[in-house]
């Protein structure tokens, strides 16, 4: 597979996918970061969306870890499926460090980018 590197963490930016201004301009969302990791045994991907801040959230939320699978698809794109969604993308950078997303389903329909840390 090209450029993929295995086993290693790419993480997104912090995101808010929730945030509601109620009476008086009072803040209730939580903050999230997603991060993937590429398994070479059986073309495996884990995507972990991990909890930085609820406090300030009325409603419930967790860490997530959803697993998928991954191929290459034609001119060195990856497409990333999962059971509700499919992510597309390319590996990018001088070295090779970071990938970007188109991301679909059934609700979703938005881009994404993440880099690894090493």
């Amino acid at each position: 597979m090209v450029g993929i590197k295995y086993d290693s963490e790419y993480f997104e930016g912090i995101t808010a996918p929730y945030i509601d201004w109620v009476g008086g301009g009072n803040f209730d969302g939580y903050l999230i970061q997603k991060s993937l990791i590429f398994r070479e045994l059986d073309n495996k991907v884990e995507l972990h969306s991990k909890v930085i801040s609820a406090k300030r959230y009325d409603g419930n939320v967790s860490d997530t870890v959803l697993t998928g699978h991954y191929r290459e698809t034609e001119k060195e794109t990856l497409t990333l499926s999962f059971d509700n969604f499919e992510m597309r993308g390319r590996i990018l950078g001088d070295n090779e460090d970071m990938m970007a997303f188109s991301v679909w389903g059934t609700t979703l329909d938005k881009n994404e980018v993440y880099k690894i840390n090493e």
